[in-house]
């Protein structure tokens, strides 16, 4: 009885921390990651660089064995607390109360005290001071913010540097930044992006699949988004009406 209790309890806190590490995981871009990778080359004494170089190598079979490890844990903790349960109480009646009592404690470990650990989290940001709108970046990593911006702002190790007018940053300092007026001039915040292999972007471009016009910062960062598709072609001199389906060559 007292090796299922402690053997339990054990089980129990592994869980509990998997689901924490799990929903940090799931929270952090992979630039996130490269940062934190960065940070810790300057610390080489350091043993979790390679265990974060090797999650962001393989973020895909990483997170699918974190999640099935806690997926097995959660089976076993409540087999084990089941048991325990119908040891102190043999009546077979008690059955149902000792299996709630093992669901209850094993949601409690996988779901609450994570969640609570995340709440507590310094970097977390009241949504009420951030007034930007989110839009939709692409099919990949939708759970993932991007902000490109106004080159009138810049964080080392995070932000990357387009041209001269515009950057990229996908780290939570700048919102923090626009959360506390020190951000850029202008700013677009996008879940997700999409994504080309080496050299399908010039195939495209050559099959006649995408007409592009010279960069505008304020095309780029105008908020009337239904204007925007008739505004780019304007600035080539195509009007929508003319566009066929089919492509000609000279």
């Amino acid at each position: 009885m007292e090796l299922e209790i402690g053997l339990a309890l054990v089980l129990l806190i592994v869980l509990s921390v998997l689901a924490t590490v799990d929903m940090a995981f799931a929270q952090l871009s992979d630039v996130g990651l490269r940062r934190l990778i960065g940070e810790n080359g300057e610390k080489p004494e350091l043993r979790s660089r390679p265990f974060l170089q090797q999650a962001l190598e393989n973020r895909p079979r990483f997170g699918f064995a974190l999640s099935a490890t806690i997926q097995i844990l959660l089976v076993v903790v409540a087999v084990l607390i089941t048991s325990i349960s119908l040891n102190l109480l043999p009546d077979p009646r008690f059955v149902p109360v000792g299996l709630l009592a093992g669901l209850i404690l094993v949601g409690i470990f996988r779901q609450l005290i994570p969640l609570f650990i995340s709440t507590r989290n310094p970097d977390r940001i009241d949504s009420d001071l951030i007034d930007i709108s989110v839009h939709v970046g692409g099919p990949v990593e939708t759970g993932r913010g991007f902000v490109l911006h106004s080159s009138d702002y810049y964080a080392a190790d995070s932000t990357l540097a387009i041209d001269d007018t515009v950057s990229l940053t996908a780290t939570v300092d700048i919102l923090k930044a626009i959360a506390a007026g020190r951000g850029p001039g202008r700013a677009i915040l996008a879940l997700g992006y999409a994504g080309w292999r080496a050299g399908q972007l010039e195939s495209e471009i050559t099959a006649n699949g995408w007409l592009h016009c010279p960069a505008d910062p304020e095309l780029l960062f105008d908020c009337a988004l239904d204007q925007k598709y008739e505004r780019a072609l304007s600035k080539i001199g195509i009007d929508p009406s003319h566009l066929v389906s089919v492509a000609g060559h000279a």
